[in-house]
């Protein structure tokens, strides 16, 4: 790695690197931290993009390096039939998946020589690839517009993820790399963003967890989803020591653990900030709302919008368009969070942009029916989901995530609110 880095540093200005990382130790060994730092130094300190093979344990990716840091671009394996790799990790810190079996790659023996192979140290150099025709096309592109650009152009939901255990599986990105041959995203115009997760937090009362967007990212939306269908007590968005922001998600009485889920963006222009409200009463249905900035003749614009308690009875969040003149619906700018039969106040909490050229929308779902767990609210074509939370009446909803376009809520009686927003001109 030291050798890495001084070629990187010590290359003709204006040139671009590329490094491909096609191995993995334990997270726990020695040296490990070290590594990460340097992968992590070589992002964002060179702005030079590092690509890693997520490893062939079939286990959590997140538990070796490099895959592990987050400023890397960890790839998974798909096999021939666009299922998983046989022996892939996978989990929240694969960003990308490309082929890993069978596949033709050069050898050290001679200067054509070649030989088929099968891993994730096949997979990453796919895509490492596909990063170098991007900067051959445009030199300009950063680390986060790389993986905004693959993410947006990759095939999604398009590989069999049966194979993943459980909640593994929700947290595992369905995106198989893909190279358009015009790519719809163009780096400095095109909003995007990305669904990343936590781990789970512990069983006790309160116990937090939280995840945080890389550098030169922004967090817009804020959910949290309990495990094994128990209590939660909300989430909010938070600024970090380090200049990053973080969703943050706490378990409720009873729970058997809660993840929160970050939406990370990259919104060319915009400028973003936190707001939150009081606490509520202790009341059933008691509301408190936070709100987005205005001036007489502009709103900015609630991007995400969640709720945090300290027992866990929340009945969640409704947005709401501001009035003009207290008559006319304009901006959406305001975030309601309403207290559940059982709790001891509620805290709203709003992500509000200033931007010229955007435009927000909420979409609901139906209320779930009876029999079903699940509801989901879509955003129309040519939007962009940035916030994705839960409301249902009685305050046992067990939380929301986004996949790509689409908030899921989950619980008996809910509705999905999904946030839309999209550029004006």
């Amino acid at each position: 790695m030291n050798h890495v880095a001084k070629r990187v540093k010590t290359s003709p200005a204006g040139s671009r690197s590329v490094v491909v990382m096609s191995l993995r130790g334990p997270r726990n060994g020695d040296n490990a931290s070290t590594l990460n730092k340097m992968a992590r130094e070589l992002v964002v300190a060179t702005g030079t993009p590092v690509v890693a093979a997520a490893g062939n344990d079939a286990g959590d990716a997140c538990k070796y390096v490099p895959g592990s840091e987050d400023e890397v671009i960890t790839v998974g394996g798909t096999n021939r039939a666009d299922g998983t790799y046989r022996r892939t990790n996978f989990g929240r810190c694969v960003d990308i998946l490309a082929p890993a079996a069978r596949v033709r790659s050069a050898t050290v023996r001679c200067d054509n020589c070649s030989r088929v192979s099968s891993g994730t140290s096949q997979a990453a150099p796919l895509v490492a690839g596909a990063v170098v025709a991007m900067l051959d096309e445009d030199p300009s592109l950063t680390p986060t517009q790389i993986r905004m650009k693959l993410l947006q152009d990759a095939a999604s939901d398009r590989v069999d993820l049966s194979p993943v255990p459980g909640d593994m599986r929700l947290q595992t990105a369905n995106k198989l790399l893909h190279i358009p041959a015009r790519s719809a995203f163009q780096p400095r115009v095109t909003p995007a963003c990305r669904t990343v997760w936590s781990i789970k937090s512990g069983v006790g009362e309160g116990d937090p967890t939280s995840v945080a967007c890389n550098v030169n990212e922004t967090i817009m939306g804020c959910s949290s989803l309990a495990a094994d269908g128990g209590m939660r007590a909300g989430e909010f968005n938070t600024e970090l020591p380090d200049g990053r922001q973080a969703c943050v998600a706490m378990n409720g009485a009873g729970g058997t653990g809660v993840y929160a889920v970050a939406r990370c963006c990259s919104w060319p222009g915009a400028r973003c900030y936190l707001r939150k409200s009081g606490k509520s009463s202790s009341r059933d249905d008691a509301e408190v709302k936070a709100k987005c900035d205005r001036t007489l003749f502009s709103c900015d614009m609630l991007v995400g919008c969640s709720a945090s308690s300290e027992t866990g009875f929340i009945d969640g969040v409704r947005l709401e368009r501001s009035r003009f003149l207290g008559l006319i619906p304009s901006s959406l700018r305001k975030c309601a969070a309403q207290n559940g039969k059982g709790g001891s106040g509620v805290t709203a909490h709003a992500t509000c942009c200033k931007s010229r050229d955007m435009k927000c929308k909420v979409v609901w779902s139906e209320h779930s029916k009876t029999g079903e767990t699940q509801v989901t609210a879509t955003c129309p074509s040519g939007t962009l989901l940035t916030g994705c939370n839960v409301y249902e009446k009685d305050g046992r909803a067990e939380g929301a995530y986004p996949v790509d376009n689409t908030c899921v809520a989950r619980g008996k009686g809910v509705k999905a609110a999904a946030i839309c927003c999209k550029r004006k001109w």
